[in-house]
């Protein structure tokens, strides 16, 4: 251990390990650096695609893609490029890969009324990498050895654990304070784009609906985590805090126009 240690003081700065914002006001030192982080990312969005059929649309793929990077050129890290892709499945979920590989559920689709909404789950994704939430829970659960072996590259197996680790994490989903700063940081950054943050609100108030109705279609990041209402009223108080804005997009018509066909597909999301 002092051994690894001596060799991480002496490559840590070569390595990305510097001081980063993670938060609205907030800066941290990270051991995981942004090549490694996405190099982890890359594998871990690959075993989503093996888990999960993606979904074969390049109308709604593109549209995704659209509001996903009109939002995550609001965030404040630019450091890594973002990739959207839809989870043919009816679940009400969405999923964020270290790295900035995002994925949305077409089941959560179906279950949104305009683009407001949507560009609110994708900013909590988006904040989820922003925050780097990822990288700190496999750099708390690791420790110094086997982040040592990473970042010297010492062999393919020390990846292939970390790759599992951060897959085993991705689905357990997060912590109640990281839910809570993806909120608060998705909504900053949809404000910032230009969307009616309040999509925030009418997405929680649908999953309490849906919740109340077929509670098995809500897998953890909405579930295990901290309650719609808690978030809904997290939400309500920043936009009270926020700067006013003329012309707010919503984009009900442009959603619908876009997503009939997945209302069709995935019919429970349809159901009100």
């Amino acid at each position: 251990m002092k051994w690894i240690s001596v060799i991480l003081l002496i490559f840590l700065p070569f390595t990305g390990c510097a001081r980063v914002q993670t938060g609205l006001n907030r800066t941290e030192r990270l051991l995981i650096g942004t090549e490694q982080e996405v190099e982890i990312g890359k594998s871990v969005a690959k075993n989503v695609e093996e888990k999960y059929k993606i979904l074969n649309d390049p109308a709604i793929i593109s549209y995704i893609n659209e509001v996903g990077q009109q939002v995550a050129a609001k965030s404040f890290r630019q450091d890594v490029k973002y990739h959207f892709k839809v989870l043919d499945d009816e679940n009400i979920n969405a999923l964020a890969c270290p790295g900035g590989f995002i994925y949305i559920f077409g089941g959560a689709l179906a279950a949104m009324e305009n683009e407001a909404q949507l560009a609110f789950v994708l900013g909590h994704e988006i904040a989820h990498v922003s925050a780097r939430h990822s990288a700190k829970k496999i750099q708390k659960v690791l420790g110094v050895t086997l982040l040592a072996r990473l970042i010297l590259k010492e062999d393919d197996e020390t990846l292939c654990q970390i790759v599992n680790l951060a897959t085993n994490l991705l689905f357990l989903g997060y912590s109640r304070r990281d839910e809570f700063e993806a909120d608060e940081l998705g909504v900053y950054f949809v404000h910032e784009a230009n969307y009616d943050p309040q999509g925030g609100i009418e997405f929680f108030e649908i999953l309490k609906k849906i919740q109340k109705r077929e509670p098995s279609r809500i897998e953890v990041l909405f579930s295990s985590h901290p309650s719609s209402s808690d978030r809904i009223n997290q939400i309500r108080g920043q936009i009270e805090r926020l700067p006013k804005k003329e012309g707010l997009e919503i984009g009900e018509n442009r959603f619908r126009e876009m997503t009939r066909g997945l209302r069709g597909r995935y019919q429970k999301g349809s159901e009100r």
